[in-house]
């Protein structure tokens, strides 16, 4: 069940150009100005998601390290994470976290800190069940949102513990918490990155950013199932 949900939760996260549609019309200038610009994080990853080839032709190793770690946006960090993985080179985020701090003193940091809320759960991703997530999910603040981002590998498709397509948008339409929500999206961007649903289908792209930005922070499931449907929209 715990390996199934995590395939499932880093498909859903980073939504790379590989499970894309064909592009409408974007091209790699707009997704730099866009990954360079943008301050809602969902449209920055978006654009990200699809410059990873021009990372990989552009940038040394050595420079990749560089913004996969330190980078000025969540897209650059993201575009460069993925390409240093042509190299077989994978960068944890929460490394540095997780080698300085215990499990205990994460939970605690977590409260006001949300990078130290998620290095938390990846470092106990092992030991949790899919109850003490969803207990977790429906409380409050930074550790019920990075709850809610594991729990959703656990609801998505593939998992043992699936919602159904019906559940899902309710779930991330309707959860009694942002940490909620955000699983509920994580298992519909799933579906949607499957090609199993067609939600989001009738919004222009104006919409979706506009929708990605009201979201941020609140409506977490919208907030990524919306960073989802942008990716297979800056497709190239």
């Amino acid at each position: 069940m715990r390996s199934s949900g995590l395939r499932a939760l880093v498909l859903a996260t980073f939504a790379v150009a590989a499970c894309a549609v064909v592009g409408l019309g974007y091209t790699e200038s707009d997704l730099l100005a866009i990954v360079n610009g943008e301050i809602v994080p969902e449209v920055s990853i978006a654009a990200g998601a699809n410059l990873v080839d021009y990372f990989f032709d552009n940038y040394t190793q050595e420079e990749l390290l560089v913004e996969a770690t330190s980078g000025l946006t969540p897209g650059i960090k993201v575009a460069a994470a993925e390409a240093l993985k042509r190299y077989r080179i994978f960068v944890n985020p929460y490394e540095d976290l997780i080698a300085a701090y215990t499990a205990d003193e994460l939970k605690a940091m977590g409260a006001t800190s949300l990078p130290a809320a998620q290095a938390y759960y990846y470092m106990i991703r092992g030991d949790v069940t899919l109850e003490s997530l969803e207990a977790d999910a429906a409380g409050i603040g930074y550790l019920a949102q990075a709850a809610g981002e594991l729990l959703g590998g656990y609801y998505s498709p593939g998992s043992f513990n699936p919602l159904t397509l019906d559940e899902a948008i309710d779930l991330t339409e309707n959860g009694a918490t942002p940490g909620l929500r955000l699983a509920g999206g994580v298992a519909l961007a799933t579906y949607i990155l499957l090609g199993e649903s067609d939600y989001g289908a009738d919004m222009s792209d104006e919409d979706l950013i506009t929708g990605a930005l009201a979201a941020t922070g609140f409506d977490l499931g919208l907030a990524r199932v919306y960073q989802t449907l942008l990716t297979q929209r800056f497709a190239q």
